[in-house]
């Protein structure tokens, strides 16, 4: 059944009720041209705004739910919101049409240390620092041309006292006409956890640059599957880099005759956490074998529990191992059998033929 259109609200002092976008993340650049609007307080002017101003319409009509009673008495609106502003974890804040800072309730001074008069009059980009990400910041402008609402965005700003980084959440509003009157949102100071997640992103890369310096293959993997591997991997086993690997099983690069063996190591590992070094072989990208000698360990990779693998490459060992085992039986100029090999002939032929008897003249 078609619903009855109801007239258009308005405040006490008859001003329409401000129309605001959909909530979303906070707004961002640098000031472009836009309609005209509400001329805005001058720098330095720290007021709240006040029911009946563009700046102040909405926050009004907040207590007013739909046809219902209101949430609070008739003239308490302001002071209910004032102390909303204060004791709330979050600030408050609200632009021009030309998205320069206009407003911020008192508290942004108490959890951010900078008095909210030094944002006025200034846009997102004349106060961005410079660890703000170029594209992200070229994102969420494109969003605030487009006068979208946003949620989450976070920023640095070079604040007077040092960096600050916020996450922001903003909406548009717009006069009765439809006309653009500014952005309206809320912020939180997100320094502490930005320094800490900042600090592991520098730990991770200084851990990956060792990890590549290493001369052995690393790979981590979880349940088989690889998640990492440096570029000593891929050059192992005759791949182009890295990525060529990333999303493989280890199984797929390990010679069949030694996958039972592999599989073991994953079964103790589950249970007692340690292995011992183990020789294996592994097979190239164009099919042939290299031997290694691996060591494996728990460990844990983004959040989830995963094998930490090296493996060195063992081949001129080997072929070493070959060469002294070939030298201890053979003489070195003439390439046939000495007389250890002899000696060792003569032994095997005994040990398995009872009662033979073997003449030397």
């Amino acid at each position: 059944m078609p619903g009855r259109e109801l007239p258009p609200r308005t405040l006490d002092d008859g001003h329409p009720v401000t129309r605001c976008g959909a909530a979303v993340p906070d707004a961002a650049g640098a000031a472009t041209p836009a309609p005209a609007g509400p001329a805005r307080p001058a720098a330095g002017e720290g007021e709240p705004a006040q029911p009946g101003t563009d700046a102040g319409r909405g926050y009004a009509d907040v207590g007013r739910g739909g046809d219902g009673p209101p949430l609070f008495p008739d003239g308490d609106s302001e002071q209910w919101l004032r102390d909303v502003a204060e004791l709330a974890s979050d600030w408050f804040w609200q632009t021009d049409a030309e998205l320069r800072y206009v407003w911020f309730s008192e508290n942004v001074e108490r959890i951010t240390g900078i008095p909210r008069t030094w944002f006025y009059g200034k846009t997102r980009a004349e106060i961005a620092g410079p660890d703000n990400d170029p594209q992200t910041l070229a994102e969420h402008w494109q969003r605030v041309l487009r006068r979208e609402p946003y949620r989450d965005f976070e920023f640095e700003i070079a604040g007077p006292h040092g960096p600050v980084w916020v996450r922001s959440n903003g909406r548009p509003l717009f006069d009765a006409s439809g006309r653009f009157l500014g952005y309206r949102g809320t912020g939180r100071d997100i320094t502490a956890l930005k320094l800490v997640e900042l600090s592991l992103r520098e730990s991770e890369r200084r851990y990956r640059e060792l990890v590549e310096l290493l001369p052995d293959a690393v790979v981590v993997h979880r349940d088989g599957v690889i998640r990492f591997a440096n570029h000593r991997t891929a050059e192992l086993l005759g791949h182009d880099g890295p990525a060529r690997l990333i999303g493989t099983h280890v199984l797929d690069h390990v010679h069949p005759e030694d996958r039972v063996l592999v599989v073991e190591r994953w079964r103790r590992l589950a249970g007692s956490g340690r292995v011992p070094p183990a020789e294996m072989r592994l097979v190239r990208a164009d099919g042939t074998v290299v031997h290694v000698e691996t060591r494996a360990v728990r460990t844990v990779y983004a959040g989830g529990p995963a094998v930490l693998v090296t493996a060195r490459d063992i081949g001129e060992r080997k072929a070493a191992e070959r060469r002294l085992a070939w030298l201890a039986y053979h003489d070195v100029l003439t390439g046939l059998p000495n007389r250890r090999r002899l000696a060792a002939a003569m032994e095997e032929t005994l040990r398995g033929s009872r009662g033979a008897a073997l003449f030397l003249l």
